[in-house]
């Protein structure tokens, strides 16, 4: 298998692809700790920007991502931890992430 065909094996294929782009939070549960806003970024190459905004700066977590059925697997390589979250997409620009019952609902930003 070539370089051009492993690289295209791994895109983002289906509900993973879905995600793709930059996302918003609009709303969360109560007990959810996210500072001022959080912002998401799905890159093709399975990258994820996770960005909290908080007293007047940004804190970016660089994170892996890669989708199974409705659960998103991030990894954060520096502290090799896997995190498993459910996911459920309403409609094109609507994710709700639920972190074990407590949701968070994300806006695509389209800009």
């Amino acid at each position: 298998m070539g370089f051009l065909d492993r690289f295209f094996s791994r895109l983002p294929r289906g509900r993973a692809a879905a995600l793709l782009g930059r996302w918003r939070l609009a709303e969360a549960d109560g007990d959810l700790e996210v500072g001022d806003g959080v912002r998401m970024e799905f890159r093709r190459d399975g990258r994820l920007l996770y960005t909290i905004l908080g007293d007047g700066r940004e804190r970016i977590t660089r994170l892996m991502y890669r989708v199974e059925g409705d659960t998103l697997i991030t990894d954060q390589p520096l502290s090799n931890r896997l995190q498993k979250t459910k996911f459920t997409l309403l409609g094109p620009d609507t994710l709700v992430l639920d972190y074990g019952g407590s949701r968070a609902w994300f806006e695509r930003i389209r800009h």
